[in-house]
């Protein structure tokens, strides 16, 4: 069962109990331009009371504000009831909800192309609020006072700037002053959820673009000030064709700015590291040509070298240094990048080498030996770790 036919298959039960259900949301935006949504989201008159008694396995994510996710057909789909929303008083989430009718629901959201519900058995688009009209003009609107709605929840700004980048939008002239008198309090937005939106500008379909808006509307000083000032942020974004994932993004987003500065995004530690074995890779592709032999084998058995390799084409390394690596993936097998160093720790120290340290650094120096070509068999790995143990 696909996506869709999991939340025609949901709707259907629940008209089937005597309830409105319609999709609702970004899927219908989607569909409107001709592109498969990624998930999609049900809309309903029924409670969310309701919803779990009709799906008693269904988990209940966000009760307070009546959305229920429900399984069905090997799906996840998010169930919310209609409601309109009381006052926000964090910037992120209101007080309360009340529930009510579609058009309140509506009224609610926060762009009018993220507005409609369409009604899967008739495949009839229910529009409150004129967001087929933007669509078609490739028009980015506020669902009535921009002012309001970025008040409301600033996470919105942000999603302003993703949703006009992404599809390439016109945007509304007092929606992008909204967003600009607002920005300087994004800080009230938690640093998981403005991390989440700037991932999907940099892995969307037009993160160059997206990169312009955070500086253009004075968005950037608030949400990556260590990345204020790099004038080739945009233009490296765009040259990470094709789309890169979170990971690349991240590390092209901070190449300026440097590690440290993925501090605030609190991302994870084993994404942190890739980040930084990108750069690092990235830092010695100009070098690679006169590098020794042991140091190239090393850049290209890199689990992170094409992730490297494509930031490196986009800060300006030269094609043929690119090249010579990519030949260079190619040239060496995997014996070559893993030669055999025939000896481990213990007999290494049966060799004179004193254990701590000083055995680790035996078999670093060891190994480029072997990547060098320098240790065909057992006899001449022993012969240089007596040579070490003599130069110590």
């Amino acid at each position: 069962m696909s996506a869709r036919a999991a939340a025609v298959a949901v709707c259907a039960r629940l008209r089937a109990d005597g309830h409105e259900a319609l999709f609702a949301g970004g899927c219908v935006r989607d569909e409107l331009l001709g592109v498969e949504p990624v998930d999609y989201d049900v809309a309903t008159s029924a409670r969310p009371e309701r919803v779990l008694e009709l799906w008693p396995n269904a988990h209940a994510v966000g009760i307070a504000f009546g959305v229920v996710v429900v399984a069905e057909g090997g799906h996840d789909v998010e169930v919310a009831t209609f409601r309109s929303d009381d006052a926000y008083v964090d910037g992120r989430r209101p007080v309360s909800v009340t529930y009510g009718s579609a058009r309140a629901d509506a009224e609610r959201r926060d762009f009018t192309i993220n507005a409609m519900f369409l009604d899967p058995t008739t495949d009839r688009v229910i529009d409150y609020v004129d967001g087929r009209d933007d669509l078609t003009a490739w028009r980015l609107r506020t669902v009535g006072d921009p002012v309001a709605r970025f008040t409301e929840d600033k996470l919105r700004v942000l999603r302003a700037v993703r949703f006009a980048a992404h599809y390439g939008l016109d945007v509304d002239p007092t929606l992008v002053a909204a967003a600009r008198s607002l920005a300087p309090e994004l800080g009230v937005v938690s640093a998981e959820r403005i991390t989440a939106e700037l991932a999907r500008m940099w892995t969307g379909g037009a993160p160059a673009r997206a990169a312009a808006l955070l500086v253009a509307w004075d968005v950037l000083p608030v949400v990556f000030p260590e990345a204020v000032g790099d004038d080739e942020l945009a233009a490296r974004l765009a040259a990470l064709s094709p789309r890169p994932d979170a990971v690349l993004g991240w590390a092209a987003a901070s190449w300026r700015a440097g590690d440290d500065a993925l501090d605030r995004f609190r991302l994870s530690n084993a994404v942190r590291a890739a980040i930084r074995s990108i750069h690092d890779l990235a830092r010695a592709m100009p070098d690679f040509p006169a590098a020794s032999v042991a140091t190239r084998k090393r850049i290209v058995r890199d689990p992170h070298v094409d992730a490297a390799l494509r930031l490196a084409r986009s800060t300006g390394t030269e094609t043929s240094t690119i090249d010579r690596v990519v030949r260079a993936k190619k040239t060496w097998d995997d014996v070559d990048l893993h030669p055999p160093r025939f000896l481990d720790g213990d007999a290494i120290a049966a060799l004179g080498v004193a254990r701590g340290p000083a055995i680790g650094r035996a078999l670093d120096a060891l190994e480029t030996e072997a990547l060098e070509g320098r240790v065909p068999d057992r006899a001449a790995a022993e012969a240089f770790v007596r040579r070490l143990v003599a130069d110590s």
